[in-house]
């Protein structure tokens, strides 16, 4: 997501698993909003084995995946035909996690359109329930002044919403704020 409220650019990446001893139901959809339009550029839904590791996002068709040491993803890339969109994800920023195991991730960031660069944050977001649980709610990522960045969301139960964020700032080489 950009944060210059002028060129606002959300490109969100959703992966869906729901894993049982049968085997594994993967879903995984991008989207692309920019100019007040909102655009699905690639939806993909598939039954696999079991496996060890079923929440682990898997590169399918158009979409493949950057991991680097640790099995930390650095890229999310699209390309199909003369269509291609990279998310770089970089630095760090904050982190925290919830009393439900899931955990939020926030990194400075980019979005590759060809040879053009636009930088924005990534929001790195992973909810865990059992199939009996309630649904998780709706969710909201919220940018500000001096580099704030807020999660909202509905956890699907008592309390109706959930807040937590961070606020930080680059340094300079030496440092200083």
């Amino acid at each position: 997501m950009t944060v210059d409220a002028d060129s606002a650019i959300v490109v969100p990446w959703f992966s869906l698993t729901s894993s049982s001893a049968e085997g594994v139901e993967r879903l995984t959809e991008g989207w692309l909003a920019r100019a007040g339009l909102w655009e699905s550029f690639f939806h993909d839904e598939w039954s696999a084995e079991p496996t060890r590791t079923p929440s682990r996002i898997q590169p399918r068709g158009p979409m493949d995946l950057v991991v680097g040491l640790g099995g930390v993803l650095e890229r999310i890339l699209f390309a199909e035909g003369q269509r291609q969109l990279e998310v770089v994800i970089d630095e760090g920023v904050s982190d925290w996690s919830g009393n439900r195991g899931e955990t939020f991730r926030v990194h400075q960031g980019s979005v590759l359109f060809g040879d053009q660069r636009v930088p924005g944050l990534v929001l790195d977001m992973n909810r865990a329930r059992l199939r009996e649980s309630l649904e998780p709610g709706a969710w909201m990522f919220l940018t500000g002044p001096r580099r704030l960045a807020i999660v909202v969301e509905s956890p699907g139960g008592s309390p109706a919403y959930r807040g937590a964020g961070a606020e930080w700032e680059k340094r300079n080489f030496d440092g200083r704020r």
